[in-house]
Parts: structure tokens; C-alpha cells; sequence
């Protein structure tokens, strides 16, 4: 009965998000009975992304609604689920591992936590990174500096204009230098960098895992992350809910995007960094700051970039002490319009996989 509930879980998870694959080793259930009870796995089984009342929920189950109310609650309190409050009316739904469970574990991960997600990354969870491209859970965007605004930007493609249209922001700290911190696999770039938006805002705040910053906090902090060479990756939307700002050593997304040939194709870059050779000094500044490899000393002694790893932060660009660098937009036949709204990117993604969000109890 354990082993099967547990099975089942893993089930309903691999239907969100990247998935939650199987392994030989079964790190994968290791992970789920450390952070589920049986109990808590049997609930997970009824809900659905779309947040419901624990009365709809009871209903699915056909248990007791004050008793599903309180099981949620404290499935609430140790982020393994979602909940949503609106005047009195509260509704819990499921979410994914990743983009869920995982960082909603940011403020409770230890050692032995850590060393499990990075035996399961190495094992599997690698693979289901980048099956979905260019539908990747984020993707990187340009920093504001680079950016020329003599024409127009979709707001997904600039930070500041994200951050500011946000009525409630929240910063808490990033779960994958936290997670390789706790392993002595970690680096020294700043760790309290990513944003959430919105009702996600309000979840962290209301958890105790992050802190309600104003916009020019924001802004600030946005600041640091430029200065300390880390790469600004929205939720992969066009109204993202969070916002990332990553580093390719501790990044699940980027440390595997470097080990591919054309990180550009993966992440569908819009922009690309382009070098005056007249202008550069070959300095060899823009080498450290580019976090896929991109540049390289070319033949003429100055620096070149290949295009195909060439992700668009425009982190090499806001460096350079001759200005020989610049982003260009791709031509228009190349340019990539993420999904609209949170739900269709999560429809597209299972579409992609072959899944489907459903509550797996409800699956005949």
C-alpha cells in the first residue's frame, strides 16, 4: 500500500511541469516519502492545478470536508501544496515538483534533502530539462542596460517593465544555490535574487519563505544580479508570475543548457550579442561574464562569439570598457512569443509530454 500511493504520487507529478521521471534507483520515491506522509499523498491524488475548495475536494475523495480542510492546511504549511484565499473563500490546488514542491522547500531543505534532488538531477531529471523546447520552465531574457529602446520591447522581454507592472512582489532565495550551498557544491553570487508576482507573492509572504520588497527594491536588487554576472530568467510567459535571476554553476536550467552545442536554438534567444572588432581591445572581460561559453579569442585577436551559444543576457554587452559590444534583435522569422498565461504554458508543456493535468484520481 505504501509503495503504491507513493507510485501513484509520482504518477500525478509527472504529469506537471518538466515531470517527475522514474529511476533505477528510486531516489525519486526517497524523495516523495520525505516530504509526503501517506496521507498527505492519498489528498495529493484528488487535486487539481485549478484551485478548488476543500469541500469540491472532499467531494472527489468522498471524505470529510473538515477533515480534508485541516489535512490541506498543514500540507500548506510544509509547501506541498497551493493555497489561494480570496475574501473567505480558501482553495488549495496541486502543483508540480518543479516550479512547486521543490521551491516551496527553500527555507526547509537540509543536507540530506539536497543530496537527494542532486542525485535525482544527475539520474533523471536532466533529461526532462530541455525535452520541451523552447518551452522551458524560464528563459533568459537581456538585461535592461543592453537593450536598445529606440524601438519597441514586449514587456516579457524587459525585466523592469515586469517588475513594475506588479501590484505585489515578494523576494526569496534561490532554491538552486541553496540546494548546492548545503551539498559544499555552491558558489558566491548573491542569494536572495528570486521574484514572485502576484498571488505566488502572496504565498511566500504568507509562508515565511520570502519577504515583500516595493519596485525600487526590486530595481535594486535587479542591480546586484547584473553586477554580479547572474542571468535574468522570467517564468517562460508572457505575464510570468516569477522571476529568476541565475547563475550557469547551481542553475538546473543553465548548468544543463551549457552542456548542449546551441543553447541558443534551446532557450529561443531574441536577442544576440554582436563585437566591433574595430572597438575591442580583447581584453578578455566579456570571457568571464559570458555564463555559456560563447566567446572566444578569434583568429584576428579580438573576441568572437558563436552565435549558436549565444543566449541574449547581454551580460557580456553591460561590461565591455571599449562599448565594442551590442544586442541585436533576430530577424522577425526567429523571434519567439512565449504562452500567454501560466495555464497555457503548463496545457503546452503537457501537450508536448503526452500528459494530462487532470487529477489522477479522476483518470479511469
Amino acid at each position: 500500500m505504501t509503495s503504491n500511493v507513493y507510485q501513484k504520487l509520482r504518477k500525478q507529478l509527472d504529469q506537471y511541469s518538466i515531470g517527475y521521471p522514474t529511476t533505477e534507483s528510486g531516489v525519486e520515491i526517497k524523495i516523495l516519502k520525505r516530504l509526503f506522509t501517506e496521507e498527505d499523498a492519498e489528498i495529493f491524488l484528488h487535486l487539481s492545478m485549478l484551485p478548488e475548495t476543500s469541500e469540491t475536494i472532499a467531494l472527489r475523495g468522498g471524505s470529510d470536508p473538515a477533515q480534508i480542510d485541516a489535512l490541506l492546511d498543514e500540507m500548506y504549511k510544509k509547501g506541498l501544496v497551493y493555497r489561494h484565499i480570496k475574501g473567505e473563500t480558501v482553495k488549495y490546488g496541486a502543483v508540480p515538483f518543479i516550479e512547486g514542491v521543490y521551491e516551496y522547500q527553500v527555507k526547509s531543505m537540509d543536507r540530506e534533502l539536497a543530496q537527494m534532488f542532486e542525485d535525482y538531477v544527475q539520474e533523471a531529471l536532466h533529461k526532462n530539462l530541455t525535452e520541451t523546447k523552447p518551452l522551458l520552465i524560464h528563459r533568459p531574457i537581456a538585461i535592461n542596460q543592453t537593450i536598445n529602446i529606440s524601438f519597441p520591447i514586449p514587456t516579457y522581454e524587459n525585466s523592469r517593465k515586469i517588475i513594475q507592472d506588479q501590484k505585489l512582489i515578494a523576494v526569496t532565495d534561490c532554491i538552486c544555490r541553496v540546494q548546492k550551498g548545503l551539498i559544499e557544491k555552491g558558489c558566491d553570487k548573491p542569494l536572495e535574487t528570486c521574484f514572485m508576482f502576484g498571488s505566488p507573492a502572496r504565498y511566500f509572504i504568507e509562508r515565511g519563505i520570502g519577504r515583500q520588497v516595493s519596485i525600487d527594491e526590486a530595481f535594486q536588487i535587479l542591480d546586484v544580479c547584473e553586477e554580479a554576472g547572474l542571468v535574468t530568467m522570467p517564468f517562460n510567459t508572457q505575464s510570468p508570475v516569477n522571476l529568476c535571476n541565475c547563475c550557469p554553476d547551481c542553475c538546473i536550467i543553465l548548468n544543463n543548457l551549457k552542456k548542449f552545442p546551441c543553447p541558443a536554438e534551446m532557450v529561443k534567444a531574441n536577442y544576440r550579442a554582436i563585437v566591433d572588432p574595430e572597438k575591442c581591445e580583447a581584453c578578455d572581460t566579456c570571457l568571464d561574464r559570458c555564463p555559456m561559453d560563447a566567446i572566444s579569442r578569434g583568429e584576428a585577436g579580438v573576441e568572437s562569439i558563436n552565435p549558436d551559444r549565444c543566449i541574449g543576457c547581454g551580460l557580456c554587452v553591460s561590461t565591455c570598457p571599449a562599448g565594442a559590444l551590442h544586442l541585436e534583435a533576430k530577424p522577425k522569422n526567429q523571434q519567439y512569443e512565449p504562452p500567454e498565461t501560466g495555464q497555457n504554458f503548463y496545457e503546452d508543456m503537457a501537450q508536448k509530454r503526452g500528459k494530462t493535468l487532470v487529477p489522477l484520481a479522476m483518470v479511469k
